[in-house]
């Protein structure tokens, strides 16, 4: 994490903040740090989503679930962006959004519903 001079002031004045990190131990410690330190200048105003990246849904195996990760965080409603490497690689390489390789994939229905959430909270 490098600091800026101009970081707090991007902080403290945006509108909607999302902190993406991924599902390991140091960038969870990133991602709190950052988180904590948006909720020190701003308290409970900032609208934060917390956003896990490359989520794989498995049975078994070494990760972390949704519960734990509101318990990290100390905040509800974590949301994650399931992990499609094939998808991602073959948009890059076509040079097009993933959405125009498979609409129907799981990442873009994770996208699509945490921004339309985002949308829908902010037009409350």
């Amino acid at each position: 994490n490098i600091e800026t001079p101009w970081q707090n002031s991007v902080l403290s004045t945006s509108d909607e903040i999302f902190i993406v990190f991924e599902l390991n131990v140091a960038s969870l410690r990133q991602g709190k740090r950052l988180y904590t330190k948006i909720r020190e200048l701003r308290g409970n105003a900032a609208s934060i989503t917390l956003v896990a990246n490359k989520h794989k849904r498995k049975w078994f195996g070494n990760h972390f679930s949704r519960r734990e990760l509101e318990k990290i965080f100390k905040a509800p409603h974590i949301k994650s962006v399931s992990l499609d490497n094939a998808l991602l690689t073959d948009a890059l390489n076509r040079a097009i959004l993933p959405s125009e390789v498979a609409g129907r994939a799981r990442f873009n229905k994770d996208l699509k519903r945490m921004f339309k959430e985002r949308l829908d909270d902010a037009a409350r």
